[in-house]
């Protein structure tokens, strides 16, 4: 084995699952390792990690302003006590519907030196490029990382192209959510092109699937891969230098915090930094004591992806003790830097 006498352990996936590049199924037998042995201290060497969904563990969570249901989980951490998952700085990169990190019922738990991304991103985005006022329309370069369809001439983003697009739109709407997701022109944010600092000006150019004033549904032609003219979204037209940004309302769309923290004591989040997450950075509810030392929820150094998280950079609720923020960085997330509150509730 790997274990040492002071109780840390070096993960090496050829250890626990020798086949492919997904780590989640590793992983989960990483940790339940380190349950067995009582390890302290899981040292990731410094790589890139990918982790989908297709085996990694499973967990029904209730979270928080997030979306709930079952999740797949990569690193599952509940009722670990006094455990550490230092990453040495490591990439952690995740692929669709699965939940980086839960925290559940734990005590003593640290997260340090990572920083957690997505290889395909929870929101669409694209730079206007050109715009036609007499036609009501603008054309828009999509951004490389995001994948969409044209459907009736409507425009869906989704997660990857499913191998048989007709036979995945006939599935029943839990079947087709289970596989992957997708979601439609709605919830728009615009940015500036070159600073991707968000957009100030008169009016908020809101797109719409269906233009109410029009009494018509928006249109959108291909010009070419990654290239698409948008007819009748909006009445008030962007214009070229803006970078618009899509959340969607078709289906879930907080689906996957990068870190879930449920009714633990102590937890200590040290150089971790998440690029992205479909919901929010940190959601801890019901917790006591949380140290956030160096977490930055920041944009991708390379790349011109406009936004980080979906939705809040951290958020509590329900918590006590101590919640302490020392170095940390937020930037252009979908929503707030951080809520920490309380909720009234009716006892009947």
């Amino acid at each position: 084995g790997t274990a040492s006498l002071t109780g840390e352990r070096i993960y090496q996936k050829e250890e626990f699952d020798p086949g492919g590049a997904d780590h989640s199924l590793a992983m989960a037998r990483a940790l339940t390792r380190c349950r067995e042995e009582g390890t302290q201290v899981l040292v990731l060497p410094k790589d890139t990690y990918h982790f989908r969904p297709d085996f990694a563990a499973e967990r029904y969570c209730f979270i928080s302003n997030n979306d709930s249901g079952l999740k797949r989980v990569a690193f599952d951490l509940t009722e670990m006590t006094d455990f550490t998952i230092d990453g040495n700085g490591s990439r952690l990169v995740f692929h669709g519907k699965i939940l980086p990190f839960l925290l559940q019922e734990g005590q003593g738990i640290t997260l340090r030196n990572f920083s957690i991304d997505w290889e395909h991103p929870f929101h669409f985005q694209g730079d206007v490029v050109a715009v036609d006022p007499e036609n009501n329309s603008f054309d828009l370069k999509v951004f490389d990382e995001c994948i969409y369809q044209l459907r009736g001439g409507q425009l869906f983003f989704l997660e990857k192209q499913p191998r048989d697009p007709q036979a995945w739109l006939g599935m029943a709407l839990g079947m087709r959510q289970d596989v992957g997701w997708v979601q439609n022109l709605q919830w728009t944010m615009w940015y500036e092109t070159e600073s991707r600092r968000p957009w100030f000006g008169e009016g908020l150019h809101h797109l719409h699937q269906y233009n109410q004033k029009l009494d018509r549904y928006h249109r959108v032609e291909e010009l070419a891969p990654n290239h698409l003219r948008i007819f009748d979204a909006t009445d008030n037209l962007p214009e070229p230098g803006m970078t618009l940004v899509l959340k969607g309302r078709l289906s879930k769309n907080r689906y996957c915090p990068a870190i879930f923290a449920d009714r633990c004591t102590d937890t200590h989040i040290e150089n971790v930094t998440v690029h992205h997450a479909g919901g929010m950075g940190l959601i801890a509810q019901r917790c006591t004591n949380v140290t956030l030392d160096g977490f930055d929820v920041t944009l991708p150094p390379e790349g011109r992806r406009a936004i980080t998280t979906t939705a809040d950079a951290t958020h509590f609720v329900g918590c006590r003790g101590k919640i302490q923020f020392a170095d940390c960085t937020f930037e252009n997330m979908l929503d707030d830097a951080t809520n920490v509150h309380g909720m009234y509730v009716k006892i009947a």
